[in-house]
């Protein structure tokens, strides 16, 4: 428009612009938007332009009516406009665009766009009060959207309004009833008043008033001070927001608050002496006098005048009298959130708006609290608090006030500080410790921080004020200056006492830290101060030991709180050892850390920049990190370090420590790193006499926690005990009693030393004990420890350790936690003495029988004991206290049992063997007992000949005897029995046994047991294995048992463990057969089978076994398309294609049907619907997918697949080729296009709809899916209702601006108001009457279809959108609030008037655009049904215009929910529903950009709560009876199952070896019936299962074999041909065409060609003699050259396969050059020519002559077919037709005639294998002796060289090399054009340095050496010297 101005005077201007807002007002009262928005956007340009207009012109010029023709003239680029503002203003007023914009046809989005014409029309004075009228009548009684928008619009006039207008519009907003307030209407109201105050100068006076009249209130003060009060009808959280918007309004950009600002505040002070509006009241003072924007001076100026404190501590008091007794009757949890009556606040926010209170007057005005007024708070909020929850937030405010009193101290003021020091040591130090918790402890530590600080007890780090309240205190900083701090007792008490076990080892670790913190003026006090510590720790103990152990017992609570002060004073030491212990020198090994051990090779690499410095360290794991940490300082690896603890040495990616720890405990084995630390060593003191373990190792301590070890039987304690003397080094002075037994004259008390009466003293000794008994590297301290071990045994010590053993009852639990611990290490140091080296027993005293019986008898005990213990078996270790028992009690049991074969035999023969065999090899389930007894048998029977023999024949009849009841008692533990078993199995199989009844009872047994093992599950059947191995070795060692096992045992192993298929494969049956289904167990079967067929006795069971696996339907792996046709699977793996481990299956996606994927399936997890679907019957004409019940017949047979098919994921192409794209009319439904699954959904239901009909199921959609909407029309002036009744499948609900489904349901029952020019129009009364317009729910769906209607369309943008906003929806959902129902009942509730339901006028249902349910069949819901639970969310993932959907579904049987993607079926918590489904802001977003979540639900799927149970126990039942499914469907999936299931055994690497080894069984004579069965096998095996598997394993050998067994068995080779013609050739196809495999191919190609020539030799033999054509002369057929030509008549369907087909024609190759024979067929067929003809397709030099062929291109642009073997071929032909040039001669003129055809050579030369031998020799040879043929070949050279690329053209240069070498070429050359030549070297000579890179290219230098030579340009073309050193010269 523009653009034309310039073409026109001013005069005309004005003409054109009347002209263009004449057309936008017609466009405005347009009906259409577009064309609405069109003209109101043609309004606002001219407003623009007139606006520009008088902007740009000069300064004289702005005003007056004669410069317009100037100022124009001189602006050509403004548009059209008025010259005059007041012209544009008037015509707007007149042409009434207010009333348009505002009227009946008001729309909210050219409402919304009318803001510029509004502000032009204010501006301009245009906008009168009847306009604004207007425009508020507008947004009375609508619609929220028009409501809002309209405010909006208000909102954004507020400022070009004047001031009257301003007034008029807010007496308009005064007239809106408080109770109708809303979020919404609170925000317009504070908006529209803020621009107000901002137009409205403070500084100038009203006329009417005088400069000391108090200014009015600004316009909201009045709404806000009612809306804010606890008697405001409006809602709470209007209530809470009013209190902001009031101190908008009333803030003042001045500093000093203003006049009514402080009118407000006299008011809310007021409302606090009265105590009413006491929360909101505080607020609004504080708020009004914000800091931020109020001097501190006139802040303390207003506050004075009202005295705040006491008011606002008198209301404390008050209210805590006034709410006690209600707060007494609110149940503890709710109380804090509970809303206090009358008031619209909670009780928690009552507090605290108080406190906050408080804490304002603190820091604004100076206020100070005094100790009074802290008693007084701290009594009214902690003594007098109904709860504990309440106490929590008075403390945080203790926090927030020692803050302000830190702060306050920064400036030198110091008045808070005695109100601090009171309130820490009279009231928090008297708290009582049982009920603190975090929060009070955390203000304690708060507290004993500052108050220590300010009496200079403890120096700490200056905070700036602003990140104090970041500071943890549980983490102690800064210098204690004196020890004995303020409130320390109290610290401690709180340890001790706290319940709280989160505070408990918070309190713990601080109180230990503080003596971190010990300043150096105190290091002469350190020594004193721990011992100080651990001495009071060690009183509490005691004195609670006491306190429990007297008598009468205390009461449950006393002795709970003792044991607790215990707990903590134990945690206390602990953790001083942990934090203050440093290692020196002097340090010792901590107890249980074994000195020497195994000597490491220790990789240390120093960390000290780049590149590493790395050395190998020789140190025994034994040392400690200390000493590594020293050698590595010796070794220089860090100059700067000095110090060991200035090293971090690194392992596993963790720092390693304490450095008293071994190596071995920190899991030290091959390398580490190390590092310096920066800065000096740190840390307490070095002196070895104040280090905690030096203190805690003194004899009165040590003395102290063995005693309590023995007096306190609580488990808990005694373990932390423990664990505690274990920290420690090892007792000093034990350790010194038993090491100096060697040197004291006199024997030892062992009584004392080895003390039974405390087992955990005994254990602690005994581990002393151990530690002497261990190697050790230094060969001094060695010599020591042996001769400390011959005086310990020769003096007794060992039988103390015995005598120990035998009296003490380790098994009862009264002897403590270490019992078993203790027996293990008695047992390790009897049997470090007991053993020698080789584990034999040398010890005189038990050689005698007697004493060698009572051991026996005692370790069978101890083993049997340990195994009929609870399991205390580690999960992570595998290790147990038990399991270390039997370990050492069978290295002594089977040395001290095998000492004489009396011995032995009496040990096996005795009652208690029997008990412990079985319990400890076989019913327990500690793995490593079981272990470690099988192991120790077995070495029994190995190891000691002299008892072997019997051992094993009597464990082995033992063992024998138990077998059968292994089935019932250890089925989950008898691994380890087997592997005895079949260990001693392997070497007693002789004739001392009836082993033929232990291979009955095994077979029986076998027979006998069940099917045990899942698919989907890793853990093998041992019964099974076992009992098959135990088959395998009796049938390996006896033959007669081999020839007996016979049919049944084939029978079973076969078909029961490996191929039985399910009877019924629709049944999903919770253990299906086979038995074997895990690798390890099915590799077991195939042992025993593979056992059974060789050696002697095997050939009848190997016949047997291939019977069967020769009836197996081999080739099942090939599937039927959707054409009917047959195609192979290659790579294949069922494995990989079962269902998923959750039991589901997963749609395909054919493209783009996502959306459909992700809809089918919430619908098949719909029970009800599902199982009606399946077995509803269909009409008998209905039985293809193209008649009118097609959809609904693939559905069908879809949701069938689902629910008991056996594959991964079913196909959906069918049914996708059933629907269209609008309708049955329309195309069929584009796969590769996205669609709306909301819009699907309605489609695939219309569809659906109109093919039930039909059917028995016709209201099947109605009864599960549709509901009822009811649409009413309300009257407000009369009784009268009218409704129509509308059905829906899906309930679309606005997502956009709403934030659940619940605000979304709200506004969808809300309604529109009918008034003024749109009233309704009452029939019965015959008048207009306003009224209300709204949908509701009338009839309620068994399951609720919600769609969220996240795309919408922007007509801003004018495109779609997706709403990402968050979302959200409950999991159960209560519709009765929004049916009919329940609206009236709300109403009549409220006070509303509820229409009358005589009144009603229902009209019949109108028909809709939509598939409606129909309403005649729908009924009422019963009372209860409007509860719904959440079963389905349907996601969007991505954008309007692309994404994709995948859903989330509930099992209705189990609960679980699934995840739905295409495909992947697999589990889905529903924890994750919020962050997966919800949308909105994406929280892990770290930029500063916001990243919305693009995946949100689109639909949710909700069902009837009371629909549930009643669909679980029927629907499903319904769909897992195979019978119910139609017998087509049935019928076409048992056989789809069956050959899944089939595959699934075939396929497995187990079946490979075990099909190798039965392929490759030795035959007796080529004739042998076993070998042709075998023949058979291997050939079937390897073309229909290897050849198609993902792992081809011995391929290659199996092949060689199969054709050396061909070579020899005539029969064998027509069988195989015959088979490879069944079904119409189908493997030929398959193999030679179809596979995509390069070795499969050629291996099937050698075996084929293989068979062919033996069986055409064979029957050439018998007489066979070809005509002179060429034609087979009788008397028979021969069935080599019947299958030849069976292949050769499908040569033209193999163009489609040209990738692949080479082996197709290398076949033919092979055959024809196997000898006469096959040359002659060759040319009798005319093979050449034919082929010839495929390859050149339409360029075939036979199109004229040939005519009936139909022929196609074949290539692309990147590749062409291979021709190597035809060429081959035709080479093969042209050499024996020289050599018999008789043979056929009109057949060969007629291939030569084709192979001369320069096509042909032209096609050759740009063939991959073109170079290749035959095809060089063959261009040769035609061309040998024809001129004119040379000549085009070349011309083809010269033209392949100039436009190919040139790593393509190695061809030519092969074929040009070898041409000119030809002795009849010289004559030749001289006719060949230079510039051809010189071409050809010019090329080469560019290319040089490509040639000289690629060694490959050697043919083109060849090439270019046999051009030189034959040409005497040699010299001429200069090519001498430029070649480079790898060319002509060198290659020559």
């Amino acid at each position: 428009m523009a653009d034309k101005a310039r073409l026109v005077n001013p005069a005309e201007n004005e003409v054109i612009t009347g002209f263009t807002l004449d057309v936008a007002d017609q466009l405005l009262q347009c009906p259409v938007l577009e064309k609405r928005l069109a003209g109101l956007n043609d309004i606002k340009e001219v407003i623009f332009n007139t606006d520009r207009a008088i902007v740009s012109r000069p300064a004289g010029q702005q005003t007056g009516t004669g410069t317009t023709a100037t100022a124009i003239a001189i602006q050509p680029r403004i548009g059209f406009c008025f010259s005059e503002p007041a012209k544009l203003a008037k015509w707007l007023a007149n042409k009434k665009i207010v009333e348009l914009l505002f009227g009946p046809s008001l729309h909210v989005e050219v409402a919304r766009r009318s803001v510029e014409v509004l502000r032009f029309m204010s501006r301009h004075h245009a906008l009168s009060h009847a306009h604004l009228s207007f425009m508020w009548e507008a947004s009375v009684d609508k619609h929220e959207t028009v409501t809002f928008s309209v405010y909006s619009l208000l909102t954004e006039l507020a400022r070009v309004l004047t001031a009257e207008d301003r007034a008029f519009v807010y007496e308009r907003v005064q007239r809106i009833p408080l109770a109708a307030y809303t979020a919404q209407h609170l925000d317009f109201v504070t908006s529209f008043c803020k621009s107000d105050a901002i137009m409205t100068d403070p500084s100038v006076c009203h006329p009417a008033q005088t400069e000391n009249d108090d200014p009015p209130d600004p316009m909201g003060t009045d709404i806000f001070w009612a809306l804010l009060q606890d008697d405001s009808p409006a809602p709470a959280d209007v209530a809470r927001r009013a209190v902001q918007s009031a101190a908008e309004v009333l803030t003042s950009p001045h500093r000093a608050p203003s006049k009514p600002a402080q009118r407000v505040i006299t008011k809310c002070f007021e409302n606090v002496q009265r105590h009413t509006s006491v929360p909101q009241s505080l607020q609004l003072v504080q708020q009004l006098l914000d800091p931020g924007v109020t001097k501190d001076s006139d802040i303390v100026t207003v506050l004075s005048e009202h005295n705040p404190l006491p008011l606002v501590l008198d209301d404390l008091v008050h209210w805590r009298t006034v709410m006690f007794s209600w707060a007494q009757a609110c149940p503890v949890e709710q109380l804090l959130d509970s809303v206090v009556p009358p008031t619209k606040y909670s009780y928690a926010e009552h507090i605290q708006s108080r406190l906050d209170f408080l804490l304002f007057l603190v820091i604004t005005s100076k206020v100070l609290l005094t100790t009074e007024n802290m008693d007084l708070l701290w009594k009214a909020l902690l003594v007098d608090a109904p709860s504990l929850h309440e106490r929590d937030l008075f403390f945080p405010w203790l926090n927030r006030f020692l803050l302000v009193t830190q702060d306050v101290r920064r400036d030198g003021i110091t008045n808070n500080d005695d109100v601090v020091g009171h309130t820490f040591s009279r009231l928090l130090t008297q708290l009582d410790p049982s009920v603190m918790g975090p929060v009070a402890f955390g203000t304690f530590l708060r507290y004993f921080r500052h108050v220590n600080g300010v009496a200079a007890k403890w120096e700490t780090t200056q905070v700036p004020s602003g990140l104090a309240s970041n500071i943890n205190p549980a983490v102690p900083t800064g210098t204690i200056l004196d020890a004995d701090l303020i409130g320390l007792g109290a610290l401690r008490r709180i340890v001790l006492e706290v319940v709280d076990p989160k505070v408990g080892n918070t309190a713990v670790s601080f109180l230990v830290k503080l003596q971190k913190l010990l300043a150096p003026q105190l290091q002469q006090s350190y020594g004193a101060i721990r011992q100080a510590f651990v001495q009071r720790c060690m009183d509490t103990l005691e004195q609670s030991s006491s306190a429990l152990a007297q008598q009468p017992p205390l009461a449950e609570a006393a002795r709970d709180k003792e044991l607790l002060r215990m707990q903590r004073s134990l945690a206390l030491l602990k953790t001083f050892l942990e934090e203050l212990e440093t290692v020196t020198e002097q340090s010792r090994l901590r107890h249980g850390a074994v000195a020497g051990g195994t000597l490491l090779h220790v990789t240390v690499h120093a960390v000290m920049g780049s590149p590493l410095t790395s050395k190998i360290i020789d140190i025994a794991d034994g040392e400690t990190l200390l000493t590594l940490k020293k050698k590595i300082l010796e070794a220089k690896l860090l100059p700067l370090a000095h110090e060991p603890r200035q090293l971090t040495v690194i392992c596993g990616g963790k720092a390693l420590q304490p450095d008293n720890a071994t190596l071995a405990e920190l899991h030290v084995t091959t390398s580490v790193h190390v590092i310096r630390k920066t800065g000096a060593p740190t840390g307490a003191p070095d002196d070895f006499n104040v280090q905690p373990s030096t203190i805690l190792s003194q004899p009165c301590h040590f003395d102290t926690l063995f005693r309590l070890l023995s007096d306190v039987d609580d488990p808990t304690i005694g373990q932390l005990i423990w664990e505690l003397l274990c920290m420690l080094p090892t007792n000093q002075r034990l350790s010194q009693e038993l090491s100096d037994i060697a040197t004291k004259a006199g024997d030892p008390q062992w009584d004392q030393l080895l003390d039974s009466r405390s087992l955990f003293k005994l254990l602690y000794s005994l581990e002393i004990v151990e530690s002497f008994l261990a190697p050790s590297p230094d060969p001094t301290e060695e010599t020591r420890r042996s001769t400390w071990r011959a005086y310990f045994l020769q003096h007794g010590g060992l039988r103390h350790v015995c005598a120990i053993t035998k009296c003490t009852d380790f098994a009862g639990r009264a002897r403590g936690a270490k019992r078993r611990a203790c027996l293990a290490s008695l047992l390790h140091v009897f049997a470090c003495f007991a053993l020698d080296k080789e584990g034999k027993f040398v010890l005189e005293e038990h050689g005698d029988e007697a004493e060698a019986q009572q051991l026996v008898d005692a370790l069978v005990k101890a083993i049997t004991d340990s195994a009929l213990a609870p399991s205390t078996q580690s999960p992570a270790t595998g290790k147990s206290e038990e399991g270390r028992v039997v370990l050492y009690a069978m290295a002594l049991l089977v040395p001290a049992a095998t000492q004489s074969s009396a011995l032995a035999d009496q040990f096996l023969s005795s009652d208690q063997f029997d008990s412990f065999f079985c319990q400890a090899a076989l019913l327990t389930e500690d793995t490593e007992i079981r272990s470690a007894v099988c192991e120790g048998l077995t070495k029994l029977c190995s190891e000691w000949p002299e008892a072997s023999a019997s051992a094993r024949f009597t464990i082995l009849q033992k063992a024998l005897a138990l077998l059968p009841h292994v089935e019932a008692s250890a089925f989950s533990t008898c691994r380890q029995f087997f592997d005895l078993l079949l260990e001693l199995l392997e070497v007693q199989c002789t004739d001392q046994f009836d082993f033929g009844e232990v291979f009955a009872t095994a077979m029986k047994m076998l027979l006998a047991h069940p099917i045990c093992e899942r698919f989907s599950s890793d853990s093998a059947d041992c019964v099974a294995m076992g009992l098959l191995s135990i088959l395998r070795i009796l049938v390996s060692h006896f033959s007669e048992l081999k020839m007996k096992a016979g049919d049944e045992v084939i029978e079973e192993v076969f078909t029961k463990c490996l191929f039985e298929l399910p009877a019924d494969p629709l049944v999903v049956a919770a253990m299906p057969p086979p038995k074997c289904k895990t690798a390890e167990s099915r590799q077991k079967a195939f042992d025993l089978l593979s056992e059974l067929c060789r050696g002697v006795g095997g050939k009848e069971n190997a016949s047997l076994v291939l019977r069967r696996l020769l009836a197996f339907p081999w080739g099942a792996h090939t599937v039927a398309t959707s054409s009917g046709k047959q195609r192979a699977l290659w790579n294949y793996s069922p494995e990989f294609s079962e269902r998923a481990a959750c039991g589901y299956s997963g749609l395909q996606n054919q493209g783009c049907t996502c959306y459909m994927n992700s809809l089918l399936q919430q619908l098949y997890m719909h029970e009800e619907f599902r199982a009606r679907l399946v077995t509803t019957k269909l009409p008998e004409a209905n039985v293809t997918s193209q008649d009118d019940s097609g959809t609904l017949c693939q559905l069908r047979r879809l949701f069938a697949y689902l629910q008991c098919g056996q594959a991964r994921y079913a196909d959906t192409l069918p049914l996708c080729r059933t629907l269209r794209q609008h309708g049955n009319s329309g195309a069929p439904l584009n796969v590769a296009v996205q669609m709306d699954a909301d819009e699907f959904f309605a489609q695939l239901f219309d569809v659906l709809e109109g093919q039930l009909k039909r059917t028995d199921s016709k209201d099947l959609l109605n009864e599960c899916f549709g509901g009822t909407v009811c649409k009413q029309i309300i009257s407000k002036e009369c009784e009268h209702v009218s409704e129509r009744e509308e059905g829906f499948y899906t309930l679309s609900l606005d997502v956009l601006r709403k934030k659940s489904v619940l605000e979304s349901l709200d506004a969808f029952v809300l309604g529109d108001q009918l008034t003024g020019d749109n009233k309704y129009f009452c029939e019965k009364c015959s008048k207009k009457v306003d009224a209300v317009k709204r949908d509701c729910l009338q009839h309620l769906p068994r399951t609720l279809v919600v769609h969220c209607k996240r795309f919408e369309f922007d007509l801003e943008l004018m495109r779609r959108i997706k709403v990402d906003d968050r979302y959200e929806f409950p999991l159960r959902l209560n519709l009765e609030p929004y049916t009919k129902e329940g609206l009236a009942q709300r109403e009549k509730k409220d006070g509303g008037s509820s229409y009358p339901t005589d009144g009603v006028d229902s009209p019949a249902p109108t028909p809709s655009l939509t598939p409606s349910p129909a309403s005649s069949s729908m009924s009422p819901p019963p009372q209860g049904c409007c509860e719904y639970e959440l079963s389905g969310v349907l996601v969007h993932m991505g954008t309007a215009d692309y994404g994709h959907y995948y859903s989330y579904a509930r099992d209705r049987r189990t609960g679980d929910w699934l995840c739905f993607n295409d495909t992947c079926v697999e589990k889905f918590d529903p924890a994750m529903v919020a962050e997966q489904c919800y949308g909105g802001v994406d929280p892990s977003a770290t930029s500063t950009w916001v990243r919305p979540r693009t995946y949100s639900a689109y639909m949710l799927f909700y069902q009837q709560c009371e629909q549930k149970k009643q669909e679980g126990d029927s629907a499903s039942s319904v769909v897992a009876t195979s019978g119910m499914i139609p017998d087509d469907v049935a019928s076409e999936l048992r056989a789809e199952n069956m050959r899944f299931l089939h595959e699934k055994h075939l396929f497995d690497n187990a079946f490979h070896t075990f099909a190798n080894t039965m392929a490759t069984l030795p035959a007796a004579t080529p004739d042998d019936l076993l070998a042709a069965q075998c023949l058979k096998f291997g050939t079937l095996y390897l073309f229909d299962t290897l050849a198609h598997s993902k792992d081809r394993p011995n391929m290659k050998e199996l092949s060689d074999l199969l054709c050396q067994s061909y070579a020899k068995n005539v029969e064998a080779c027509r069988w195989l041909l015959d088979c490879l013609l069944m079904s119409g050739a189908t493997r030929v196809r398959h193999l030679l065409l179809q596979c995509p495999v390069d070795d499969v191919r050629r291996v099937a190609s050698e075996i084929v060609a293989s068979a062919v020539s033996v069986l055409a030799e064979h029957d050439n033999a018998l007489g066979f003699c070809f005509g002179e054509e060429g034609d087979v002369v009788p008397p028979t057929q021969s069935d080599a050259f019947r299958f030849l030509d069976a292949l050769l008549s499908m040569l033209y369907e193999v163009h489609p396969y040209w990738r692949t087909f080479s082996p197709y024609f290398e076949l033919f190759q092979k055959f024809a050059c196997s000898g006469p024979l096959g040359l002659k067929y060759v040319l009798s067929r005319g093979v050449i020519w034919r082929f010839v003809d495929l390859f050149l397709g339409p360029d075939s030099p036979l199109v004229q002559t040939h005519t009936d062929v139909k022929r196609a291109e074949m290539g692309d642009k990147f590749a062409l077919p291979e021709m190597e073997h035809v060429a081959a071929l035709c080479d093969a032909v042209r050499k024996r037709q020289k050599a018999e040039p008789t043979a056929f001669v009109s057949r060969f003129r007629e291939d030569d005639a084709v192979m001369r055809s320069l096509p042909f050579l032209a096609r050759l030369l740009r063939g991959t294998h073109a170079d290749s031998g035959a095809v060089v020799y063959l261009i040769v040879d035609v061309c040998a002796g024809d001129e004119q043929l040379t000549r085009s070949v070349l011309a083809e050279i010269y033209s392949g060289i100039k436009t190919l690329d040139w790593a393509v053209t190695r061809p030519h240069f092969a074929v040009l090399s070898a041409l000119l070498r030809t002795p009849s070429l010289p004559t030749l050359l001289s006719d060949i054009s230079e510039n051809l030549l010189k071409f050809v070297l010019g090329s080469v000579i560019l290319r040089g340095q490509f040639i000289c890179e690629q060694k490959r290219n050697t043919t083109i230098l060849k090439a270019l050496q046999a051009v030189c030579r034959s040409s005497e340009q040699h010299r001429s073309c200069g090519l001498h010297g430029k070649v480079p050193s790898p060319g002509i010269h060198r290659i020559a």
